[in-house]
C-alpha cells in the first residue's frame, strides 16, 4: 500500500497527517514551535524550529501507524502566510521568520498606502515588512539575496 504525508504548518506547530491514496486518514501527529516576542508588536519564529518540528511529527506519525517509511510516495505542504525569512545567496537563514502576527511595519504600511492614495496594506503584509527591513536593518537588507514569503500581497 502507498501513502501520502500531508503537512499543515500553523502559527504554533506543524500537523502531519498520513493518508492512503483514497484519502482515508491513517494517522496524524503534531509538533509545536514557539512564538518569540522580542518587543511590543514584534513576533518572530526560528526557522530551524520548523524543520525540527516536521522531522518529529513525521517520525511520530510513521512510527505510531507502523507503516514502512518506503511506502510514503508523496508529500504535501501548506504553510502560514505573510511571514518572511531573509536568506543569503547560498540559502543561509539570516534572520528569524517575521510572523504574520507581527505588526512592526505599521508605519511602512501607512507610507505605502499614502503613496497609493488608498488603504491596500496592513502591518502584517509582506511588502511593508520588506520595507521595514530596508529602513531599520540596512546591513541585513544588504546581505539578503532572497525574501521568500508564502503570500506576496
Amino acid at each position: 500500500m502507498e501513502y501520502i504525508l500531508a503537512y499543515d504548518f500553523g502559527t504554533s506547530g506543524v500537523k502531519a497527517a498520513l493518508v492512503d491514496l483514497e484519502g482515508r486518514m491513517i494517522g496524524s501527529k503534531e509538533s509545536g514551535y514557539p512564538l518569540i516576542y522580542t518587543e511590543e508588536g514584534y513576533v518572530e519564529q526560528e526557522p530551524t524550529a520548523y524543520w525540527k518540528a516536521v522531522c518529529e511529527a513525521t517520525r511520530d506519525v510513521v512510527e505510531s501507524t507502523g507503516i514502512g517509511k518506503e511506502t510514503v510516495t508523496g508529500m504535501s505542504f501548506s504553510t502560514q502566510g505573510l511571514g518572511i525569512i531573509p536568506l543569503g545567496k547560498d540559502g543561509t537563514i539570516l534572520y528569524n521568520n517575521i510572523s504574520w502576527v507581527d505588526s512592526r511595519a505599521r508605519a511602512q504600511a501607512d507610507e505605502i498606502n499614502a503613496k497609493l492614495g488608498r488603504h491596500e496594506f496592513d502591518a502584517a503584509d509582506v511588502l511593508p515588512k520588506y520595507l521595514w527591513i530596508k529602513q531599520n536593518m540596512p546591513k541585513l537588507y544588504e546581505k539578503t539575496a532572497y525574501l521568500p514569503a508564502a503570500d506576496r500581497r
